[in-house]
């Protein structure tokens, strides 16, 4: 400024004879030309290009609403009237004689008539365009708020001298109309077409064609559009967060859409060029020789002798197909993607740390200020505005950082995961075997993503802590000198405390996540066996097996709490001693303390503490991610399927017709990788969820003699040529090697050596695998398998693979549960040949797809779909049936990996019957023995149940869920526990209050002693007499304490303090007594008495909250797993076990771990928040007044933000879920996807449910920032405010310093408590979700009922089973199909009853009625004369055996597989197995405590028969155990059951003949109804009996 008062201008030309003079002491105001020439002309000019840009910007069209477009013409007469008022102002003054101007004043009114009028022109433009918001551009909105006020300032000054108001009022009147035209604020419809089309004639009822319906609701791209201002804001989240509030957020699509810029498609092939890198500088090439290009036989007319030729080179220099497609590391991949965006927002972070060292460095100035009365007061005001931009700018940068760092996390999680999914469809099964197991695979998509995200902040706190400690360090020694060390060296020392506490946390962990592996892996297979386990009566077993395990992993979280306590401790208590030590060392160095010292020391100690503590844990994330990248980069560095190097192409001139040759071909499965089983990933919780029954396609596919020797099933020397169009029947042993013969072709195998191939025109074939792969989806969709649809073509294949009958009872949209479980067996194949029939390619492999379909059905699919739609295609076809295989039209026959037959089946059947089935003829659809759904032709199963979404619950988290987990907790423990955090607090805000006593009492004794210096509180303020009682008490511990110091230190004097609870006089002659024992040393030992008795109060809150979180989670698990184990049947029917699994994995590990981890942090912060407002408010009590408004800003923000965060949450783990689900279906079907052809297609559906959660991350995120951005703006007004009144306070000579700074720097810490306290809440209330969860569970899981009579002694006796009049109907629905409806029928002692029916007949649901497995809706079932349903439910079950259709074996020894509950000796388990022809088998594996894991289909059957063998039950039912089984174990299953259960009565539920014709009689069901119970003989004599349709129907 003084260098423009000094250009020699005559200033007095211009302002008139006054001159230019800025400020005017007198009247403490700018002078009026100052005003005009240096603030009013340039702001107009401002006003006046701006406008003009936004006149000529056309872009972001808009369709305004009628009450918005009617503002805007108001506006416009508004601004008008802006315009003219001051030409109307000139024109008066010039017309009035005794009236000068001088040119500013032409200049200004110039300056302001040319501004308005432009802007004029920018409010007709904002009509039509310039954004959504009606209100205009941000920019132009300041600018008004500018010329608003300096209208007030003019009007001031015209006020003060004198001079005429009107004009100034008149413009205020019109700003005053303006401001009105800004309310109405609703975001207009954006268009996107010509301007022509928008305008204000056409109302939204009018169609208009080329303007297309835009749903109000819809929120559009995240801020697409946007101002900046609006990001800087976060106002863009204002719409999502509206939505929240009126409880619309239900679905993803609810949410904004991302931009393109940050979708996993994208980042994903933005990721992919970064892997493959610079082809060049990674090619490999070779020189091999050649021969001339000129060789016999070339030319036209068939030369016999070569040509003459010149030879180029003697070699050719190829190109060699490097062994991996990813040429560039991951971690250099990730650099070169997210390197300039990651690196520059860390400018942000260096900006809010340097800014956040302005809070105490301003407190020591505003400390210094109330002392020093002398200091000029603006100065304190600048000091309090100071503090207020130096925090707001520090939020502001924080937050951005925050927002910028969770995009970047949002675009890499994309990136990995679709690299992991890319890589995973790329790599062959049988590599990925050699080198994972399942579980690690999984974890890359989940735990080692996670890591690798979630250190991406822990870099930038890499630099960014040591940085913030040399500047706090450097800042402590300029307030204490050399007295920092003390406290510092503390902090020090807890450093490798801090580390040593985290690596035994982690090896704790370590050992935990193997325990709960291992128990995760128990609850999966009791959850797979579950029938089994019910009927066998073995709940006490897996219970006590699971209680073993989770006692083991309860062992390492408890010692992993109490280490965590040990954290809480230090954390808790380190701002205190190390406060107490910095400051005691500084008080007896014989320094002074004074407040502005302490109170400046005090706030760069909170400063310095977390950073220290933070410090270990950013190393651990730091070690893990590189941990994680390694992992992952094993995965990429695996060689991809070759498809160049497996297969070679068919010389078409030679083998015209030929479409596959196998020469010579030698192929074998990669032995798997030996891994000690100790070994384990440190993991989340919530990725166990992925480890459930996941089995990789090659294994599923492999029958378990193929894949479960110890040396690797090998195919050999394989010679075979197949035509184009030729139907290739195999067969063979169980073992032989079929399956793998049909890999070898789509490349699953390894190959050895030899010779496979194929027309260039084949790259995908139409393969369906012998255990149909489905996945949760509508059945359409699993046969579309993302070709289009096409009406016609669908409908045609499902007729020929009989689906039509079905889909008509089903529904043509139903849905197929977890793996087809919703489904029959027999449905479930013809579903997946359905989906590679409907996807038309050349080949088609398929594996005994017919084995589980019934005659009719499969002589259908046999002669409509492999014979009619797939007859111009080449098949092979993979069976066991002679019936099947008579049709086709070449026939291998394998044997131990080899072609040991090949010809017409003609030729080729009567030589193999020694293998085959005697007679295949299916007698019934195989039911779904899981899931009894198939008798209902409406709904069995809720649709919800199966849908891909588990059910989102809304709302808050009920009372009953905290209440839940209190109770678990105790009642006493919780009283304990929050008695522990108040006077942990308590002691604590006290321990800092001393300080202000002592600092008070040491001015008092370096003046006179007078009565008024011995009042303590001589400025009393309105909250002394609350705080007195209190600080009696606390009086009275310090007493008893310095007793208790002083009588150790020999002291003979006892040191008593006065109680300012009692009357002014007893206070003053106590005081009077005690004076002399008040000096430093009297306040130093309290206070570090103090701190002493907060360290007490803080190891007694973090351990008995470690304890009381460890019994919860305890007892929660305990109840979950005793009503699960006890739930009905139905349960587990309608419900699919990964989401049980679920319960016991990811929802336990939030009970065991992420509650109580964040439920401790809630309270410590919110018992934090209330001791810092009642510290700032008994400092300065005027702050009350602005507390309340502030309150309720509080509870505005945190309403808004916890309603949509909770719907936010939930809608994140919904969409997180299938995400996992997904890449388990990738991991359990990779053959089937890769043989398709739909790598492609299934790697873009894995990225669009990426993209559905990136949508729910992106809008939790924004939500968080909005939210952290205006609470910590609060509490900066807070700040602002405590320092103002501390400035007023010290004007009124009523601010005690001491006071002033604790007040404000408890004021400071506010601004991220307010924060803390309501995300750590909000996160609370995510966690409880998990509770109520379980809570639902163990609340509304219906039981069975166990209760009943004892049976008579030795009941069954006879074993005469009879039902009369049964009816059983699974649904409750009243007009659902009942499964059995009036069932009667009575068997004979000892008799053996064939049960038989095509699919819904009721078979299943017999044998579920005789075990109590479903309730009956009427009737009776009776067994010797006793009703089974009035005895104990396990008396009954335990004397019944059960031989099941699927056999269940789980983790443990074959022992325990056969006899779980050691009922009997090891002697008659061998006789036993001897008896079942399985004793040579299991002394081969290495005897009965081998693990059962690796037994073969039959094998495992036979030790289901062994079972009820040493169960020796008088009645035993048979469910269909002969089903998709060989010959050679059928016969043994017969023969044993004929000849060791003679005397028992054997209900036999049949698949093929043979089992059925040694039954004394048949009981033939259809619809749930006896059609007729007659001896095989009979039925069959008689051509109109059902059983001889059944047999002959096709």
């Amino acid at each position: 400024m003084s260098f423009i008062l000094n250009i020699n201008w005559k200033w007095e030309d211009m302002c008139g004879p006054g001159g230019l003079h800025p400020w005017n002491d007198a009247t403490k105001d700018f002078s009026v030309c100052f005003q005009e020439l240096f603030l009013q002309v340039p702001v107009y000019f401002i006003i006046a290009i701006v406008s003009g840009y936004f006149v000529g910007y056309r872009k972001d069209w808009v369709i305004r609403e009628k009450t918005q477009e009617r503002a805007i013409i108001f506006r416009s007469f508004v601004v008008l009237g802006l315009a003219f008022i001051p030409i109307i102002e000139i024109y008066i003054f010039t017309t009035k004689p005794d009236f000068t101007l001088y040119p500013v004043d032409y200049f200004a009114a110039g300056s302001s008539c040319l501004a308005w009028l432009v802007h004029f022109g920018y409010v007709l433009a904002l009509k039509h365009r310039l954004g959504r918001s009606s209100r205009g551009p941000v920019m132009q909105l300041f600018l008004w708020c500018c010329t608003v006020l300096l209208n007030l300032i003019a009007l001031r000054s015209n006020i003060i001298s004198g001079s005429q108001t009107g004009f100034n009022t008149a413009a205020l009147c019109c700003h005053v109309l303006y401001f009105l035209t800004l309310i109405p604020s609703n975001y207009s419809r954006p268009t996107f077409y010509s301007p022509c089309l928008v305008g204000s004639q056409h109302s939204h009822s009018e169609y208009t064609p080329l303007i297309p319906h835009v749903d109000d609701d819809v929120l559009g791209t995240a801020m697409q559009g946007n101002s900046f201002f609006s990001k800087l804001m976060f106002t863009w989240v204002n719409p999502l967060l509206q939505k929240g509030l009126e409880n619309k957020l239900k679905d993803p699509e609810e949410l904004f859409d991302i931009p393109a810029e940050y979708r996993s498609s994208y980042i994903g092939a933005r990721m992919d060029r970064a892997l493959v890198g610079n082809v060049d500088h990674h090619q490999q090439y070779a020189d091999i020789p050649h021969e001339p290009f000129i060789s016999t036989g070339y030319g036209a007319i068939g030369e016999t002798v070569p040509q003459a030729s010149t030879p180029v080179t003697s070699t050719s220099r190829v190109r060699v197909h490097p062994v991996r497609r990813q040429n560039v590391s991951l971690l250099r991949a990730l650099h070169k993607v997210f390197a300039v965006e990651f690196y520059s927002i860390g400018l942000l972070k260096l900006v809010s740390d340097m800014a956040g060292f302005a809070g105490p460095l301003l407190l020591n100035k505003l400390v210094e200020f109330v002392e020093d009365t002398t200091i000029d007061e603006h100065i304190g005001y600048t000091f309090a505005v100071s503090l207020l931009i130096a925090t707001l700018g520090s939020t502001i940068f924080i937050v951005q950082f925050n927002w910028l760092m969770s995009i970047i996390g949002l675009k890499m999680r994309g990136a990995l995961v679709t690299t992991i999914l890319r890589k995973t469809l790329s790599v062959t099964s049988t590599e990925l075997t050699k080198a994972f197991s399942v579980g690690e695979i999984t974890n890359f998509m989940s735990t080692d993503t996670d890591r690798i995200v979630n250190s991406c902040p822990s870099f930038h706190a890499l630099w960014s802590i040591p940085l913030q400690l040399f500047i706090t360090l450097f800042l402590l020694y300029q307030q204490v000198g050399l007295s920092f060390l003390a406290g510092v060296g503390f902090s020090v020392i807890l450093i490798p405390i801090n580390k040593l506490i985290a690596n035994k946390i982690g090896q704790l962990s370590t050992e935990l996540m193997k325990h709960k592996d291992t128990r995760v892996s128990l609850i999966s297979d009791l959850l797979k066996g579950i029938r089994t386990v019910k009927v066998h009566v073995w709940e006490d077993y897996f219970v006590d097996r699971v209680s073993g395990a989770r006692a083991e992993e309860m062992r390492y979280l408890r010692g992993r709490k109490y280490l965590d306590a040990v954290c809480v401790v230090l954390w808790a208590t380190t701002p205190v001693l190390v406060a107490a030590l910095t400051l005691g060392t500084h008080a007896l160095r014989g320094q002074p303390l004074e407040a502005p010292t302490v109170f400046t020391t005090v706030a760069l100690i909170n400063m310095l503490i977390a950073p220290l503590n933070a410090f270990p844990w950013v190393l651990n994330g730091l070690t893990e991610a590189w941990v994680s990248i390694k992992r992952i980069q094993k995965l990429l560095d695996l060689p991809d399927m070759n498809s160049e190097e497996y297969y070679d192409r068919v010389n078409v001139n030679r083998d015209e017709d030929k479409i596959i040759i196998f020469r010579n071909a030698t192929f074998a499965w990669a032995r798997p990788m030996k891994r000690d089983n100790m070994k384990l990933n440190k993991e989340k919780g919530k990725s166990n969820k992925n480890k459930r029954k996941l089995n990789i396609q090659r294994s599923d596919s492999l029958t378990s003699e193929e894949g479960g020797q110890d040396a690797p099933f090998t195919l050999k020397d394989i010679s075979l040529e197949i035509g184009r169009e030729e139907f290739i029947g195999v067969t063979g042993s169980i073992g032989s090697g079929k399956t793998s013969l049909l890999l070898a072709v789509i490349g699953e195998m390894l190959k050895k050596n030899g010779d496979l191939q194929l027309p260039e025109s084949l790259n995908s074939f139409g393969y369906v695998a012998q255990k149909p792969w489905l996945i949760r989806g509508t059945i359409r969709d699993n046969i579309l398998f993302g070709k289009p649809y096409d009406e016609t073509k669908f409908k045609s294949v499902i007729d020929a693979c009989a689906l039509t009958e079905d889909l008509n009872v089903l529904g043509w949209n139903a849905y197929v549960g977890e793996g087809g479980c919703t489904l029959s067996g027999g449905q479930r194949a013809r579903i997946a040949l359905a989906r590679a029939v409907y996807q038309d390619k050349q080949v088609y492999l398929l594996d005994d797809v017919l084995a589980g379909l019934d005659a009719r059905v499969s002589q259908h699919v046999l002669q409509h779909c492999l014979m009619g739609l797939l007859r111009h295609t080449t098949r092979l076809f993979v069976a066991q049936s002679p019936k099947h295989l008579a049709r086709v039209s070449r026939l291998l026959v394998l044997r131990e990996g080899r072609i040991v037959n090949e010809g017409p089946p003609e030729m080729i059947l009567h030589d193999i019957e020694e293998y085959l089935p005697s007679d295949s003829e299916s007698l019934g659809d195989d039911l779904p023995r899981q899931k009894q759904i198939e008798q209902s032709d409406e709904d069995n199963i809720s649709r919800n149940s199966l849908d891909d979404e588990e059910t989102v619950s809304e709302g808050t988290v009920g009372f009953w869920v905290i209440g839940l987990y209190l109770k678990s907790v105790g009642i006493f423990l919780t009283v304990a526990i929050t008695l522990s955090l108040i006077l942990m607090q308590v002691s604590q805000n006290f321990t800092f209050f001393w300080l202000t006593i002592w600092l008070k009492n040491r001015t008092k004794n370096s003046t006179a002693l007078t009565d008024s210096e011995f009042n303590f509180h001589e400025n009393t303020t309105v909250l002394d007499h609350s705080f007195n009682a209190v600080d009696g008490i606390v009086h009275k511990l310090i007493n008893t304490t310095m007793m208790l110091i002083n009588s150790i230190d020999g002291h003979k004097n006892n040191v008593s303090e006065p109680s300012l609870s009692s009357t002014l006089t007893n206070a003053r002659a106590t005081l009077e007594i005690s004076i002399p024992q008040y000096n430093d040393n009297f306040y130093l030992e309290a206070y570090f008495g103090l701190a002493g008795l907060n360290l007490v109060f803080t190891v007694m809150r973090a351990f008995l909250f470690a304890y009381g979180g460890v019994k919860a989670a305890t007892k929660i698990h305990k109840v979950l797993l005793k009503v699960i184990v006890r739930a009905q049947v139905k349960f587990f029917d309608v419900t699919p076990i990964g989401r049980i699994v679920n319960r016991f994995s990811s929802d336990t590990y939030t009970v065991d771990d992420s509650l109580p981890f964040i439920l401790n942090i809630l309270l410590a912060q919110f018992f934090s928040l209330i001791g810092a407002l009642a510290v700032t408010i008994y400092g300065l009590p005027w702050l009350l007044v602005g507390v309340a408004p502030l309150a309720f800003v509080y509870y505005r923000l945190q309403r808004v933000y916890r309603i949509t965060s909770r719907q936010l949450k939930r809608l994140q783990s919904v969409t997180l879920s299938p995400i996992y689900t997904h890449f388990n279906d990738t991991l359990e079907g990779l053959s089937s996807i890769r043989a398709l052809g739909g790598a492609a297609a299934w790697e873009e559906r894995g990225c669009e449910l990426v993209e559905s959660w990136q949508r729910a991350a992106l809008s939790a995120s924004g939500a968080a920032q909005w939210l952290a951005l205006r609470l910590q703006a609060a509490a900066a007004v807070l700040v602002v405010a405590a320092a103002a009144l501390a400035v007023l306070q010290r004007t009124l000579h009523t601010a005690d310093p001491g006071l002033v700074g604790l007040a404000i720097s408890y004021a400071l810490s506010m601004t991220s408590m307010l924060s803390n306290v309501l995300n750590s809440f909000t996160e609370t209330e995510r966690e409880m979700i998990a509770v109520e969860r379980v809570g639902e569970y163990i609340r509304q899981v219906e039981i069975e009922s166990v209760d009943g009579e004892s049976p008579p002694y030795g009941w069954p006796s006879h074993g005469v089973v009879e039902f009369d009049d049964v009816h059983l109907n699974y649904s409750v629905r009243e007009r659902a199909t009942a499964a059995l409806c009036g069932v009667s029928f009575t068997s004979w002692a000892g008799e053996k009853l064939g049960v038989v029916g095509r699919t819904g007949a009721g078979k299943s649901s017999l044998l579920a009625a005789l075990l109590r497995l479903a309730p009956l809706s009427r009737g009776t079932v009776r067994v010797d004369g006793v009703d089974v349903h009035k005895l104990h439910l396990h008396s009954l079950r335990s004397r019944i055996g059960v031989i099941p259709q699927e056999p269940f074996i789980f983790s443990g020894s074959i022992r325990e597989n056969v006899d779980p509950l050691r009922q009997y000796s090891e002697t008659e388990v061998w006789r036993a197995l001897e008896a079942c022809g399985v004793r040579d088998a299991v002394s081969a594996r290495g005897g009965l405590h081998h693990s059962a894991a690796s037994l073969s289909r039959g094998h495992a059957q036979l030790l289901c028969l062994t079972r009820a063998l040493l169960q020796r039950a008088k009645v035993l039912l048979v469910d269909e155990a002969t089903a998709n089984l060989d010959q050679d174990t059928e016969r043994l299953i017969l023969d044993t059951i004929r000849c060791s259960f003679s005397g028992a009565t054997v209900l036999f539920v049949a698949h093929r003949l043979a089992g059925v014709l040694e039954c004394s009689r048949v009981l033939v069901l259809g619809g749930g109804k006896v059609l007729e119970l007659r001896t095989p003989d009979d039925a069959l004599s008689d051509q109109t009996s059902y059983f001889y349709n059944m047999l002959y129907a096709s």
